[in-house]
């Protein structure tokens, strides 16, 4: 089984849907969030579908995404990749994310309850002003901060902003082209139609 985990970035709706377009039977999985307690699980309000601590996904020839590694039914043979920013840069992706969904302008393409759930989390944010947000992110103490849709308790994961574990394979999105080529050889995956985009939110200074 290949294991692509990805952090929140620029890219990441257009990595998901070419791998989504190349190999229809894969796996996606999209946890940013996750819920403060497991009963949470089976309400009709959890719109995002967050699963429980101990949940275990099935096996997939493909599995990709945002999720905790641990609910992943690893086997010796599987080879774990994912992308990697720099510490800075991987922040300043976070804080374009929860910019961006909760906006105005992410408001306007909603179609579906698990979007409006979405902006609903993360519209609360826009009374931060920006140097406020980013405080916010890096503050540890703010792991533990709920976000409630409803009668739902949700966190924003905290591994989100340490992408540490034991990988068979790290590309970097400073290197993308290098990245692009050894992902493919590797794995089939071809991502060479997004070469030449960029691949942070912010430009460089």
């Amino acid at each position: 089984m290949i294991i692509l985990q990805l952090p929140p970035c620029r890219l990441y709706p257009k990595i998901c849907q070419i791998i989504s377009n190349q190999y229809p039977n894969s796996l996606y999985i999209h946890e940013v969030f996750e819920l403060t307690q497991d009963k949470f699980f089976n309400n009709i309000n959890n719109r995002l579908k967050i699963t429980p601590k101990t949940f275990k996904f099935q096996r997939s020839p493909i599995t990709f995404g945002i999720f905790d590694i641990n609910k992943i039914k690893k086997q010796p043979n599987d080879l774990h990749l994912t992308i990697k920013f720099e510490k800075s840069d991987l922040i300043r992706e976070y804080f374009a994310g929860l910019r961006y969904y909760g906006s105005l302008k992410f408001y306007k393409t909603i179609q579906s309850e698990s979007q409006k759930c979405l902006f609903d989390l993360l519209s609360r944010f826009n009374d931060f002003e920006d140097e406020d947000l980013f405080d916010f992110i890096i503050n540890e103490r703010n792991a533990n901060t709920s976000l409630n849709y409803k009668n739902i308790s949700y966190r924003l994961r905290e591994e989100l902003l340490h992408q540490d574990g034991e990988f068979d394979y790290v590309g970097s999105f400073d290197n993308w082209a290098k990245t692009i080529e050894e992902i493919k050889n590797k794995t089939g995956i071809d991502l060479t139609e997004l070469k030449e985009q960029r691949t942070k939110s912010y430009k460089q200074q």
